[in-house]
């Protein structure tokens, strides 16, 4: 199911809704007044394609669910985007263990589909604010009921296809407009955050322009190639420290070959004895780069990292 199962991996909801649209002429039923803008339309495209997804599957939509959470989400609440996560990853193992066998009357969805309606609607606003672009709550919940084929419904299954190809575009360009500008001011501020850093006592800086701090000294050995295998504990956050990964919070610590992970650890993690904790500050280059490593960081961000060299395996 791939709405369902690899929504968020594949980028977010709204990547996942075009799955499977065809392009058809637009040309509106007779609508009332809930669908009076392109955004009304596209809203309505979005949610009877959700409810598209979830028939396919054999489970009956909580249109509401969806409802709720955009809304919920565009007044300051809703879901964390982990929680939105967690929810795919439960329902991932859910149609895993299915192995593709719908639900039906005699086998229903569990609850946890209603809530994974409330994450979508939670997702899609939060992509929405994202991008700075507007859809209408009553159109996307309409759509979500009346779905694609049904009497009531006020688009052709054609004019939802290509109301869904009209958003894609949209969609599309607002993500490589923000990413863009993303890319120069992370840039931008990154390099005058490394300046700063490097001039600083006790920073060190390679060649490749990593800076490190020690922060506790040790005499154990250091990893001998970059195909070591070694065993840490670590936290990772932005220049504004934000924490976007860390060991610490898991409550164990991490394995890993060195060639396995950024530059800049494989690079850092040498310089470092067992026992010794060093502080890296790791240019975008030495890190995820341009493309960033979505949702927590983006484009050409610059990274800081606290790790404890515990063992060499």
């Amino acid at each position: 199911m791939h709405f369902i199962a690899h929504a968020f991996l594949a980028g977010g909801i709204l990547i996942a809704t075009f799955a499977g649209c065809q392009d058809g002429e637009m040309t509106r039923r007779s609508s009332g007044d809930i669908l009076q803008t392109k955004e009304d339309s596209m809203a309505y495209a979005i949610g009877a394609n959700i409810n598209r997804q979830f028939q396919s599957q054999g489970i009956s939509i909580n249109a509401q669910m969806i409802a709720d959470g955009y809304n919920q989400t565009m007044e300051g609440a809703g879901m964390t985007v982990e929680e939105v996560f967690g929810i795919n990853g439960r329902v991932q193992q859910i149609f895993g263990e299915r192995q593709g066998t719908p639900f039906s009357a005699e086998d229903p969805a569990p609850p946890l589909f209603d809530t994974l309606a409330f994450s979508l609607g939670c997702d899609l606003a939060r992509q929405m604010q994202e991008f700075d672009i507007e859809l209408g709550p009553p159109s996307l919940l309409a759509g979500a009921i009346a779905g694609i084929g049904a009497p009531e419904s006020k688009l052709t299954e054609e004019q939802i296809n290509a109301q869904m190809g009209a958003f894609q575009q949209m969609f599309i360009a607002k993500r490589q407009e923000k990413m863009n500008a993303d890319m120069a001011k992370n840039a931008e501020s990154g390099k005058a955050f490394l300046a700063e850093k490097a001039a600083e006592e006790g920073v060190y800086s390679t060649e490749s322009g990593l800076l490190y701090e020690i922060l506790r000294d040790a005499d154990g050995p250091k990893p001998p190639s970059p195909t070591t295998k070694v065993r840490v504990h670590y936290e990772g956050r932005l220049t504004n420290g934000d924490v976007f990964d860390s060991s610490y919070e898991r409550g164990e610590p991490t394995e890993f070959p060195l060639n396995r992970v950024i530059a800049g650890w494989t690079e850092g993690l040498q310089l470092m004895p067992v026992g010794s904790k060093f502080r890296f500050y790791i240019p975008a280059a030495l890190g995820y780069g341009e493309r960033g490593s979505p949702p927590k960081i983006g484009p050409n961000a610059t990274l800081i990292f606290d790790v404890e060299l515990l063992e060499i395996k």
